[in-house]
């Protein structure tokens, strides 16, 4: 997972937490205030129910007072149509025997009474599809001095509504009754669950917005480490004196890695330059003495008093030489390359021309193996542009090291062309190549069997090819299968 998608959901998590607590937080505080304000109602209904009359029930003398004034109360409001549909209260004795009801109360009786007696207040459910609520606003559950609008939910001609409810226990003298009062909460809870939609809504819309600007924001940060990857992908070994821009202004942590990047670079730059050098200047030194003992030994090997034996040693050391001077005067070329010193002279070249050259010059390699070798050319005309020496030892190194490898078989040479594409294709039935050694045959001095040594293989010839062909952006591909055949498959652009 990126950095910049890390970043997006670490802010996105946190923002969302505190959203998700303010919005609880919100959704408690104003349950709490809806909760209060319906308690309170609840409270000033049973005051003004309480203080009805003169005096009212307060100063009542017995339990029988107390129902003759209830009633009165109840019959006071059967006479206003309004106030009958608006009031729910019941009286019950001690024994929770009903004495007396509103209509309301009558119509929607409470279940199981006993159950609420030890809850201060209570919640009350109701489903019905009476005449009560054809409207969608009713005014219900009221009295003189509070006047609430009712709302419900529909479910299709079932109207479900909830109350919150309190039984007072009335005690006068010796005797005991309760008075039970419901009051709606609908109306709170639709504007409670309506507000948690909203809510859930505006936490949705603002993840969206935090996660857009999150990944905005992300990849504002992130850009400079963007453009040092950008930087550091187009640094390669021949442009190693590059370094990545930096901000003077700027004192941040990036700025930090770049300067540290630099000063890697630098390092590296300097190994690098170092290196070649040192390949440079050894080959140089050794030239010269190697040089000289080949013609010492030469002259040494003319002496007709020589015996057999001695001729063999000296034979023998001549051909080390022969392979030392062909070391150096590799690596001194390599080391021509490596530092673009050697002159590229592109041309118009043939390689129908160039291949048969190759396949002649390389002949006498097969006929001493007895395998076969073959050039395969499909089209008649195939043209290319690039330096024809450079790449007649580029391509003359995989060829020779195809006949190298290859003890019995073939080694094929095929070129044809593709759309604006030349193919030039090298296959050998040789030993092949291990698939976790493929990317590493183009390194120096790396041999694939170290065991295998015949005194002029220094693995320098497929890094000069490689080095070549880069100069004229052709592309190599390998194919390989161990003990069954290797394929070089060089692409080149057609003129």
């Amino acid at each position: 997972m990126k950095i910049r998608t890390k970043l997006t959901l670490f802010f996105t998590a946190i923002f969302f937490v505190l959203i998700l607590s303010l919005s609880l937080w919100y959704q408690y505080r104003l349950f709490y205030v809806l909760r209060s304000e319906a308690l309170k109602n609840i409270e000033m209904f049973l005051k003004g129910f309480m203080d009805f009359g003169h005096g009212g029930f307060r100063k009542v003398k017995n339990l029988d007072e107390f129902i003759i004034r209830y009633k009165e109360r109840i019959n006071r409001d059967n006479f206003s149509k309004m106030l009958s549909r608006r009031t729910w209260n019941i009286l019950y004795d001690k024994d929770f025997n009903i004495i007396g009801q509103t209509p309301l109360a009558a119509e929607f009786p409470l279940q199981n009474i006993k159950s609420y007696l030890t809850q201060k207040y209570f919640t009350a459910k109701f489903k019905s599809n009476s005449e009560y609520f054809k409207s969608e606003k009713e005014t219900l559950f009221s009295d003189y001095k509070i006047n609430l609008e009712y709302e419900f939910y529909t479910d299709k001609d079932n109207y479900t509504f909830y109350c919150i409810g309190k039984i007072s226990e009335i005690n006068i003298g010796n005797e005991k009754a309760y008075l039970a009062v419901l009051f709606p909460d609908n109306k709170n809870r639709l504007y409670l669950d309506k507000t948690l939609i909203n809510v859930i809504f505006t936490l949705l819309f603002s993840m969206c917005i935090i996660i857009i600007f999150g990944l905005f924001y992300s990849k504002y940060s992130l850009s400079p480490i963007n453009k040092i990857i950008s930087e550091l992908n187009n640094i390669s070994e021949e442009n190693l004196s590059k370094r990545i821009k930096t901000y003077k202004n700027n004192k941040d942590e990036i700025t930090e890695i770049t300067l540290s990047i630099n000063n890697l670079l630098e390092r590296i730059e300097k190994a690098f330059v170092m290196e070649k050098q040192f390949i440079s200047d050894v080959s140089h030194e050794f030239k010269t003495p190697i040089a000289i003992l080949q013609l010492n030994i030469d002259n040494i090997s003319n002496n007709p008093h020589l015996s057999d034996d001695e001729i063999d040693k000296i034979t023998s050391s001549l051909e080390i030489l022969y392979s030392l001077d062909f070391l150096i005067q590799k690596l001194l070329y390599l080391s021509k390359l490596e530092s673009n010193l050697c002159k590229f002279n592109p041309e118009t070249i043939s390689v129908n021309e160039l291949l048969t050259a190759i396949k002649n010059n390389l002949e006498s390699i097969a006929e001493v193996k007895d395998i076969k070798f073959v050039l395969n050319l499909k089209d008649d005309i195939l043209k290319i542009n690039g330096d024809k020496d450079l790449l007649y030892i580029a391509l003359s190194n995989i060829a020779e090291n195809a006949l190298k490898y290859t003890d019995n078989g073939s080694v094929i040479i095929e070129a044809e062309k593709v759309d604006n594409k030349i193919s030039v294709i090298i296959e050998d039935t040789g030993s092949g190549i291990p698939k976790n050694k493929i990317d590493r045959i183009f390194d120096k001095f790396y041999r694939i069997d170290t065991s295998r040594h015949d005194g002029k293989s220094f693995g320098i010839g497929l890094t000069i090819s490689k080095r070549i062909l880069d100069i004229h952006n052709a592309v190599i591909n390998i194919e390989s299968i161990e003990n069954v055949r290797t394929k070089f498959i060089v692409t080149f652009q057609s003129l």
